[in-house]
């Protein structure tokens, strides 16, 4: 048998943009990070501090009061030093809070940050329609493409008066 295997032909996945954490507090001893907004892709938590192979959980939410959706768990664990940055790789996770379980310390809320991640697409055209459903439908639909919020960018084009 002969088989050939080959990735995928499309542009490479970049950081659209970055965003800080919103708030960080202790809840039933873990500690409930809340981002601005609902995002695809990654998040880093910088200066973490614990003991020599300690054991940091991260749970991924984008619903308030629920730690985890769809397993959307990662795990750090601390090397010799004691110190070290989490920053997620391989996955993407639709993301609003992360629990965190295994810090003795909260994190700063400037120590969290968020990256949005897209397809590193060209842009080619534009479009407009003389209907205005149309024209907000197709620009629902290039946001979804560049990762913004689908549900933020619905209820801005249509729950906005004017």
């Amino acid at each position: 048998m002969n088989v050939q295997l080959s990735g995928d032909i499309m542009e490479p996945t970049v950081i659209q943009s970055s965003l800080v954490a919103k708030s960080v507090t202790a809840d039933s001893g873990s500690w409930l990070v809340e981002m601005p907004e609902v995002f695809s892709g990654w998040f880093e938590v910088r200066n973490l501090v614990g003991k020599p192979g300690d054991n940091v959980t991260f749970r991924v939410s984008t619903t308030e009061g629920v730690a985890e959706e769809y397993n959307m768990l990662d795990r750090y664990i601390f090397n010799s030093s004691g110190k070290g940055t989490f920053r997620m790789r391989f996955s993407f996770h639709e993301i609003q809070y992360i629990t965190i379980d295994g810090l003795a310390q909260a994190p700063a809320v400037s120590d969290i940050i968020g990256h949005r991640l897209t397809s590193d697409f060209k842009r080619t055209g534009q479009f407009t329609s003389s209907n205005e459903l149309i024209t907000k439908m197709y620009n629902i639909t290039v946001n979804n493409y560049q990762g913004a919020d689908l549900f933020k960018a619905f209820l801005l084009a249509f729950l906005t008066p004017g």
